[in-house]
């Protein structure tokens, strides 16, 4: 199933992927299930606490609110990245509002439930009619974003600046605590990737994990690594899931 947003983007429900062009980008599927959930109630109000019942209850997980965070912020860059920085508006202490326009390219009706495709996905998936996508085993996914990446997404309520290292900028959502992001910097990852910081670069480095519960182990790392030009925009991002 694939749908239009905005006239602009469109959005493939089977492989999770938003796409302008020749440009695309991939969601987790958590990030999916909550777009798949927006979509289906455009323009509406959806609070929190049955978003996270939908996306993440539903499918045998208990998160956290920074789960919610999290997914959103990956939401925004997504479309960020496609040039679209306003779809989602926060409700303080409530919910979201996920505002566009939608156009279906299937002769079906967007009117089911993120729930409903993933049963229909497992009964029945090699079905050309295959709704939205299916859960995938968290493993190591690296994405080569292309395209402009704007500043917006790192001055959005959810993400803060930690420090500056070098010529790199770093930032996070705005709950997690100085220490998850100072047992980052000594990763085997972020030593691996560190000389990007060199004096001289700018470069903007946006990092997050997704720890859902101690319960079902199911941990994702998200890692931006974008150059930024004399105005501070970002561009040509490196984006990795793992």
């Amino acid at each position: 199933m694939k749908c239009v947003i905005n006239e602009r983007i469109v959005y493939d429900f089977n492989n999770r992927e938003l796409s302008l062009y020749s440009r695309k980008v991939t969601l987790p599927a958590a990030t999916a299930r909550l777009l798949a959930l927006f979509i289906m109630h455009n323009g509406q109000q959806v609070n929190r606490e049955p978003i996270i019942e939908e996306v993440w209850g539903k499918h045998g997980m208990a998160p956290s609110g920074h789960s919610l965070n999290k997914n959103i912020s990956l939401l925004r860059k997504a479309f960020s990245e496609l040039g679209e920085l306003n779809l989602i508006e926060t409700i303080p202490r409530e919910g979201f509002v996920f505002r566009a326009s939608i156009r279906s390219l299937d002769p079906y009706s967007l009117d089911i439930t993120p729930s409903t495709a993933m049963d229909r996905n497992e009964e029945g998936h090699n079905s050309n009619r295959i709704f939205y996508f299916l859960w995938l085993t968290v493993g190591v996914l690296v994405l080569l974003a292309s395209g402009l990446l704007y500043c917006g997404f790192f001055k959005n309520d959810d993400v803060t600046f930690v420090r500056k290292i070098g010529g790199c900028k770093i930032f996070t959502t705005r709950d997690n605590p100085p220490g998850k992001i100072a047992h980052f910097l000594l990763t085997e990852k972020w030593q691996k990737i560190r000389s990007v910081c060199s004096e001289g670069q700018r470069v903007i480095v946006f990092y997050d994990d997704n720890s859902l519960s101690g319960d079902n182990r199911l941990k994702e790392h998200f890692l931006s690594v974008c150059p930024a030009d004399k105005k501070g925009m970002a561009y040509a991002c490196e984006n990795y899931v793992y």
